[in-house]
């Protein structure tokens, strides 16, 4: 599907002005397994709070439509009960792999702080920074009862 869409997104124009690309930021949870996927094409960091540590999962690729092969990075881990983890499109980060404020505000607030209040806390971070990018936000918290078989 990559590949299918990085084509046709090459097709509509080249290197320069007319460029048309895309980001890809995908997370593929397997609940029978407590594994997660990540699969990467120029998307923001994603952030794994595990342990009381706080992680930054970043890819450095291309977002497809630029390059003739696709450029995704893939990053598979386990899951465990506590595990919080943090989704956010390039308009929350701008653009940038190093986002120290947002590393910080999620650090200071992700253990204590529900699932909702946590996104509407990255959410306001990034109207704050006024990013004329789109603002998404994922959070998932993961929980003992899932992994019952």
């Amino acid at each position: 599907t990559i590949e299918m869409l990085n084509g046709f997104l090459r097709s509509r124009g080249g290197v320069g002005e007319d460029e048309c690309s895309a980001t890809i930021d995908l997370g593929v949870l397997d609940l029978i397994n407590g594994r997660i996927g990540f699969y990467k094409s120029g998307a923001a960091p994603t952030y794994v709070f595990r342990d009381g540590s706080l992680f930054k999962l970043g890819s450095r690729t291309f977002p497809i439509g630029i390059i003739k092969d696709p450029d995704v990075g893939s990053i598979n881990m386990e899951l465990l009960p506590g595990d919080v983890i943090v989704m956010v499109s390039d308009g929350v980060t701008g653009g940038r792999e190093e986002c120290l404020e947002l590393f910080e505000m999620l650090r200071s607030r992700i253990a204590t702080h529900s699932s909702e209040q946590l996104a509407e806390a990255v959410i306001r971070y990034a109207e704050d920074t006024d990013s004329p990018d789109d603002i998404s936000v994922i959070v998932i918290k993961v929980q003992e009862k899932v992994f019952e078989k």
